[in-house]
């Protein structure tokens, strides 16, 4: 009885463990064969490289998505900073505003805008009782960076930066250009002789100043655009601060959303471009700088992709023609001035071979500038 229980406990064991391995059996040999896929070889991650990618364009700058026509027929190219490239871009009307971006660029300019000086009381600006020039105090050991077509308003007009200085310390004589006709004689004007700080001027006002660097030919600009703009101005002043009052100023703001996206990390400057053909741009020497003046640029753009145009004053009557319902204007007084004061230039800057104009704001002679203002020609 234990020989026949002890063979029946063997069998079943055999069976319980061959049973799985016979049942495999038969399910691979109702399967159809599958071929055995190949194995990927492993490719090793690539390394970072450690210099940035290679320009866009080696030497000359198009407009993103064009392609590039050669140098003699390339109304659209001009020449920008080595190492510079095109980046993001964003339409505000009928104008393409571009980032210009700089691999590596300096992150700290060490030096304060306009706006930071004057908010932290570390910059006064005064008349000296010519039209053509204000005094400018900088208090500390920090240099301030004033723009071409910065708005000063107050005095006894306003005024506009003729161009972009970097004031040092102390006092300096800044060339400015009028940005209104009547309030300095006007018996009833409100004078002072500290001025606030502004915006800045569309490109159109900007147009005259690089293009005719004439006080009339910026009194026309004016005129144009605060009559383009349906601007109020109940006093009569022609002053260019009514432009910044008008109904338009919810269409500036819409556009400012998107403007302010195309910046990256490496953007150091802007450039403006209409109907392919470059209007303007403005180049920094550090991606902080432009951080910090990137929304009065983009700004003033805005308002010229409102008003539609930018005029060519080198073409267009320069000349300032008086409304005849002004009244007439009586003599100027005269104020004694704490210093010699430097008429602003005419025209602003020099003309390149790409057919655009430049000014350059330096430290110094063979430095960086700090500031590159290019226009059209």
């Amino acid at each position: 009885m234990q020989t026949r229980l002890k063979s029946w406990l063997i069998g079943t064991g055999i069976a319980a463990a061959v049973a799985p391995a016979l049942v495999l059996a038969l399910l691979a040999l109702f399967r159809s064969p599958q071929p055995e896929a190949p194995q990927p070889e492993y490719q090793p991650r690539p390394a970072v490289p450690d210099a940035p990618p290679a320009p866009l364009v080696a030497g000359r700058a198009e407009l993103p998505g064009k392609p590039a026509p050669p140098a003699q027929d390339s109304p659209e190219a001009f020449q920008l900073p080595p190492g510079h490239v095109f980046g993001a871009h964003v339409m505000l009307g009928e104008f393409r505003v571009v980032a210009i971006n700089r691999y590596w660029a300096d992150t700290g300019a060490h030096v304060l805008t306009l706006e930071q000086a004057v908010d932290r009381q570390l910059c006064t600006i005064t008349e000296t009782g010519h039209r053509e020039s204000v005094v400018a105090e900088v208090k500390g050991n920090v240099p301030v960076l004033v723009l071409t077509g910065d708005l000063l308003f107050g005095g006894r007009q306003d005024r506009l930066v003729a161009h972009s200085m970097l004031l040092p310390p102390g006092t300096t004589i800044l060339p400015v250009f009028c940005a209104e006709t009547t309030r300095w004689t006007s018996a009833e004007g409100d004078f002072s002789g500290t001025f606030r700080r502004g915006p800045q001027v569309d490109l159109n006002v900007k147009a005259a100043v690089y293009q005719m660097g004439t006080q009339d030919a910026v009194w026309h600009a004016i005129e144009q655009v605060t009559a383009g703009m349906l601007a109020p101005d109940p006093e009569r002043t022609g002053a260019y601060r009514h432009a910044l009052d008008t109904k338009a100023a919810g269409k500036i703001e819409a556009m400012l959303a998107p403007a302010r996206q195309i910046a990256c990390v490496f953007t150091v400057g802007f450039a403006v471009y209409r109907d392919n053909k470059l209007v303007a741009a403005d180049i920094f020497d550090s991606t902080d700088l432009l951080e910090r003046v990137s929304e009065k640029l983009l700004r003033s753009y805005a308002m010229t992709a409102v008003f539609g145009s930018v005029a060519n004053w080198a073409i267009e009557k320069p000349l300032h023609t008086p409304s005849p319902t002004r009244p007439p204007q009586p003599p100027r007084p005269d104020y004694k001035t704490p210093n010699d004061y430097a008429p602003p230039p005419s025209p602003l800057g020099t003309v390149k071979e790409d057919g655009t104009r430049r000014f350059e704001c330096r430290r110094a002679v063979d430095t960086v500038p700090v500031h590159i203002g290019i226009f059209r020609k």
